[in-house]
């Protein structure tokens, strides 16, 4: 990553810790043959890292610290849709990420990224609700635009989750999860001055969840731990995702 002095971090190491929170509303409005629904995400948390920097191509000649907490960029859902079909479940959604997370092109870690997104998704999952198997898979791609504070564009990216399951009468789900993240074009822009820079990474690892209710309340709590491999032009880390959900 380049740093606004013309300068270049290596050998970083950083620990995030983020909190995810997601308010979808249902509607009773039909839209292509689903009910219509609309949501919000916000992301709010503490990145802390350090990294080695020194001038591109030149050996890196001290270490830099850096601590920044916050709110990230919020994440507008206004289209969301779920269709049916016995076994096989459709999701399908258009989201768009807001610059409104905490910035400074001069900081080493940001929380927001200072730049509009949109976000193309959708999802199928096949349920065997007798044997208790499931298979989902869900794709989305995202168009970025340019960084106004760096003149940056980072390229389009195309990413997909999957995970297969087993649900078993207890309540408690296992299996495995993963993901797969490419980008598809390159990084443009006065900024982009080391070139495209397309990224790939892979990601696999365990899940574990439990579904239960509290008085007519049902909860769903899952756990999830993947490492990442296979990564280029980005770096890789291990991440450890627990999640709770609920309907009201």
């Amino acid at each position: 990553m380049v740093t606004a002095d013309g300068k270049i971090e290596i050998n970083a190491r950083v620990h995030s810790y983020i909190v995810v929170e997601e308010l979808f509303y249902g509607t009773k409005l039909s839209l292509l043959g689903s009910n219509w629904a609309l949501g919000v995400v916000e992301l709010g948390g503490v990145l802390s890292g350090n990294s080695k920097v020194g001038p591109t191509a030149i050996a890196a000649r001290r270490w830099q610290t850096s601590t920044v907490g916050g709110l990230c960029d919020i994440i507008l859902v206004p289209i969301a849709l779920h269709w049916n079909f016995g076994q096989f479940h459709l999701v399908s959604a258009v989201s768009g990420y807001a610059p409104t997370g905490a910035y400074d092109k001069q900081r080493m870690l940001n929380l927001g990224k200072n730049r509009w997104a949109l976000e193309s998704d959708a999802g199928l999952t096949w349920m065997n609700e007798k044997g208790g198997e499931e298979v989902s898979l869900f794709i989305g791609y995202t168009t970025n635009l340019k960084n106004p504070a760096t003149h940056y564009r980072s390229g389009d990216e195309f990413h997909t989750d999957f995970a297969m399951v087993e649900h078993l009468r207890t309540g408690l789900t296992l299996g495995i999860a993963g993901y797969a993240f490419q980008q598809v074009t390159g990084d443009s822009g006065s900024g982009a001055i080391l070139g495209p820079f397309k990224g790939r990474v892979l990601a696999l690892g365990p899940l574990v969840d439990e579904s239960f209710r509290i008085g007519e309340i049902p909860f769903d709590l899952a756990m999830k731990y993947e490492l990442e491999f296979e990564a280029q032009n980005r770096g890789t880390g291990d991440s450890l995702w627990v999640s709770l959900a609920f309907k009201f």
